[in-house]
This record gives structure tokens, C-alpha cells and sequence, in this order.
């Protein structure tokens, strides 16, 4: 008989990726940390070397603008979380959310454009990423407004680590990103930004330009994870 102590069950990703060494991008069954209860949702493996994520939302431009998904991590808004493979419209329930957020493992939040679910390397256009140990509000709280370091982001075909970025979600609104009020470290990627300051990039989109990739097209995708580092 086999020891319930025995079982493999992981919370995230990155637990899989460190249990399994040569775990492939695909969709994978979770755990709550207490009981039995499961979800299933996708892992990507390959495209952040030293990374692991987990997807816990994917909407495509058109359903990012309705009115129900216009809301912060810290309301519980599901959405097809029996069919994930549906990425234009896909979203993990608040307590889902909260169980891989709350994880030892995850340490990192990451918005992404476009992502490639069906390339084994998950290719991606456009990308932000950043330590959750100081923007915890992401999930605890229903309304913020900060700046926020990324630890690395790629817009518009070019790259920046430690860029600081404005950050909000309120009532009614889905969490995004600005360039503005916080000033960005290197003067070069600012200077290759869209010149509005009021765009909203990753999220909400009232106003964004269609020539960042997350808004190129109606059924363009936006894609949230919470993920971790992973030797």
C-alpha cells in the first residue's frame, strides 16, 4: 500500500519542474496545500530559462475589455477552469489563484503577449516580470496604485531590467501597467515607448495602442502567471 505521505502533490509549476527535471510545457494537475482537492492548468517550462510558470489567466483582447473581466486578482471571477485549454478566454477561481500565489515555490509574477501553447518552446511576444515579495497587493488587495521594478521587461522589440513601471488595479478595473509617473531607469527603452502615457499595457485596455502585440487584434491574447526560479 502506498503511503498518502508518498504522493506527489504539487502546488505549482515549479513544484513539477523540480520533481520531474525533464517535464515538458503542457497542461498539469495542481493542489490545494490542504486536502485533496485538484485543478488543472498549464505549465510552461521553456521559454523564461530558470523559470517555471503557471498560467492562472488568458484573454484574448476582446474579453479583456468586457466589463466582468475588468476586475484585480482579488476578485473571484473563474472562467472555464474545466476547459483551460480555452486561452482566449480562461481564468482560475480567486482560491486557485491564491493557493499557487501562497506557495513556497512562487516568488515572481509575469504578464505575457501572444504566448505560443502549442510550441514546445512557448514563444511569446511581448513580456513583464516581477518579485512578488514586494507587490503582494496583487492579490491581497482590491485597489493599488504604485510603481513597480521590473525585474525585466520587453516591449516594442526592446529590453530592460529594472525599468519601473506604473501599477494599478481598482474597482472595475483589470490590473495594468503605464509608462508613467515613475520614470524609467535607462532613457533608451523609455524613449522607445509610445509617447501617450495614459496606454494601459498588459491588462484593462481603455486605451492601448495596436502596435503593442497584446492588442494587435481582437482575438489577441494577454496571459498572467505566478511562477518561481528552478535549478
Amino acid at each position: 500500500m502506498v503511503s498518502a505521505k508518498s504522493i506527489f502533490k504539487p502546488r505549482t509549476c515549479v513544484d513539477i519542474k523540480e520533481h520531474t527535471k525533464d517535464a515538458e510545457n503542457g497542461y498539469y494537475t495542481l493542489y490545494y496545500a490542504v486536502g485533496e482537492y485538484s485543478f488543472t492548468t498549464f505549465c510552461d517550462f521553456t521559454s523564461d530559462i530558470g523559470f517555471a510558470w503557471t498560467l492562472v489567466e488568458s484573454l484574448s483582447l476582446q474579453e479583456a475589455r468586457k466589463k466582468v473581466y475588468r476586475h484585480g486578482f482579488y476578485y473571484d471571477v473563474p472562467t472555464n477552469e474545466c476547459a483551460p485549454t480555452n486561452i482566449t478566454k480562461f481564468r482560475l477561481s480567486k482560491g486557485r489563484m491564491q493557493s499557487i500565489f501562497n506557495a513556497p515555490t512562487t516568488s515572481y509574477v509575469r504578464a505575457t503577449c501572444n504566448f505560443d501553447f502549442q510550441d514546445s518552446i512557448g514563444d511569446y511576444k511581448e513580456c513583464i516580470r516581477f518579485l512578488i515579495c514586494s507587490n503582494k497587493q496583487i492579490i491581497q488587495s482590491s485597489r493599488y496604485s504604485y510603481c513597480v521594478q521590473a525585474d525585466y521587461i520587453k516591449m516594442f522589440g526592446h529590453y530592460c531590467r529594472g525599468c519601473r513601471f506604473y501599477f494599478r488595479s481598482y474597482k472595475g478595473e483589470h490590473p495594468y501597467f503605464q509608462n508613467s509617473r515613475c520614470g524609467n531607469i535607462q532613457p533608451s527603452f523609455n524613449k522607445a515607448l509610445p509617447k501617450d502615457n495614459n496606454y494601459q499595457y498588459f491588462g484593462n485596455y481603455a486605451s492601448c495602442p495596436t502596435t503593442f502585440s497584446c492588442a494587435k487584434t481582437q482575438q489577441s491574447t494577454t496571459n498572467w502567471w505566478f511562477g518561481g526560479t528552478c535549478v
